[in-house]
C-alpha cells in the first residue's frame, strides 16, 4: 500500500455527511453562540460548505482554530462539539475500534483542528498545508518533535503528531512524562501481539492506522472516564450509518470501556448494524474473564464483535493476549518486516 493511497477516503459519503450535518447544526444554532465567537463560526460554516468541492486551497481558508479562543460562555463549548466527528485511521481498516470518548481536556481551541474540521481534513486527504492553515500550531509543535517534517497523514497516522509511545511533554503538568500504557500502544499489542507493537507506532513509519479505524461512541471529550458524557441521539444515528457502510470492509468491531454496560451509548444498536442482525441480548455474548478483566465476544455473519475494559492503564498482558487470540484469525495483519 502506498503512502499516497493510504490517505484517500474509501467512503467519501461519510465524509460528506459529517461535513453537511455539522454545518447544518452550526447554521441553525449560530445565534446561540456568544457574539464575539460568531464571526469564527461563520468562517467555519463557509469552510465546511466547501467539502463537496474538489480542491480547497489553503489560501482560501479563513477559519483559524485559534479564533475559537473568543468563546465566552460554557454553552459555546457544548454548541461547538461536532456530533458527526469522524475517526482516525483508514476508513477501510479491518478493525473498527470504539472507545467511550476522546481522552483529552476540552478547550475550544483544541476542538478546532480535529473535532470541528475532521471532514475537511479527510476530504483533502490530510493535506499538510490545510492542517497548518487551520491550526498553525500543527506546523511547529512545542516542544519540538524530532523528525516532525517527515510525518505521515494526520488523520490516518495521528501518532506521528503526538508520539504517545515515547516520553512526551505534558502541558498540564508542565514537565516531561513517561509514555505509560496509552490506548494506542495497547491496541497495537492487541492487533499485532505483545512484543510486536513497535512497527505499528514507529514514528513516521507506523502502520496502526492501516489496521484500525478509531472512532468514539460519544462525541463529548473527557480527560477522565468519570467525567464522560453519554452520546447524543445525533451521534448514535451517525455511527449506525457509518457501521452499516464500513462493514463492507471491516471484519472486527472492538468496543473498550464500560464492559458491564453493553447497551451504553446505544452500543447494542451499533452492534446490530455491524452484524446485520437484531441487537444482541446478554445471552448472545460469550464471556471469559482474564485475571478478573472481562472479554466478551459475538460472532455472526463472518464478523466479530468484542467488548472489554478501557484499553489504558492497568490492562493485564493476559487480556491483551486474549484479544489478539480472537482478532488475529479475523484479519490479515502484516508487519513492516514481512
Amino acid at each position: 500500500m502506498t503512502r499516497e493511497a493510504s490517505s484517500l477516503a474509501v467512503y467519501p459519503e461519510l465524509v460528506l455527511e459529517s461535513a453537511n450535518r455539522y454545518r447544518s447544526h452550526l447554521e441553525q444554532r449560530l445565534g446561540d453562540f456568544s457574539p464575539p465567537l460568531r464571526p469564527a463560526i461563520e468562517t467555519l460554516i463557509d469552510l465546511l460548505s466547501r467539502v463537496d468541492h474538489q480542491g480547497i486551497r489553503a489560501d482560501q481558508i479563513r477559519f483559524d482554530a485559534l479564533s475559537l479562543a473568543r468563546a465566552e460562555v460554557p454553552s459555546d463549548l457544548d454548541l461547538l462539539i461536532n456530533q458527526w466527528c469522524l475517526g482516525w485511521g483508514r476508513d477501510d481498516a479491518p478493525v473498527i475500534v470504539m472507545g467511550t470518548e476522546e481522552a483529552y481536556p476540552v478547550s475550544p481551541i483544541d476542538l478546532g483542528l480535529w473535532n470541528c474540521c475532521c471532514a475537511v481534513i479527510w476530504a483533502m486527504s490530510g493535506s499538510r498545508e490545510i492542517i497548518e492553515r487551520i491550526d498553525p500550531r500543527a506546523a511547529d509543535p512545542d516542544p519540538p518533535i524530532a523528525g516532525f517534517e517527515d510525518r505521515q497523514e494526520f488523520h490516518v497516522h495521528a501518532n506521528d503528531y503526538y508520539v504517545v509511545h515515547k516520553r512526551h511533554w505534558d502541558p498540564e503538568r508542565n514537565r516531561w512524562v513517561r509514555p505509560g500504557r496509552h490506548t494506542w500502544k495497547l491496541l497495537a499489542e492487541a492487533i499485532a501481539g505483545r512484543g510486536h507493537w513497535m512497527p505499528l507506532l514507529e514514528q513516521n513509519r507506523g502502520t496502526l492506522g492501516e489496521s484500525a479505524y478509531q472512532i468514539e461512541v460519544s462525541a463529548y471529550p473527557a480527560k477522565l472516564a468519570i467525567d464522560g458524557r453519554a452520546s447524543s441521539e445525533e451521534r448514535r444515528l451517525f455511527l449506525t450509518n457509518a457501521l452499516t457502510t464500513m462493514r463492507q470492509t471491516a471484519k472486527v468491531l472492538l468496543f473498550h470501556g464500560r464492559p458491564n454496560e453493553p447497551r451504553w451509548g446505544g452500543r447494542d444498536v451499533l452492534i446490530g448494524a455491524f452484524l446485520r442482525a437484531a441487537p444482541p441480548s446478554h445471552l448472545d455474548w460469550t464471556r471469559r474473564d482474564v485475571e478478573r478483566q472481562p472479554v466478551l465476544h459475538i460472532r455472526h455473519n463472518g464478523r466479530l464483535v468484542l467488548l472489554t475494559r478501557a484499553l489504558n492503564g492497568s490492562v493485564s498482558g493476559a487480556l491483551l493476549d486474549r484479544l489478539h487470540e480472537l482478532i488475529a484469525p479475523e484479519i490479515r495483519f502484516r508487519t513492516q518486516e514481512e
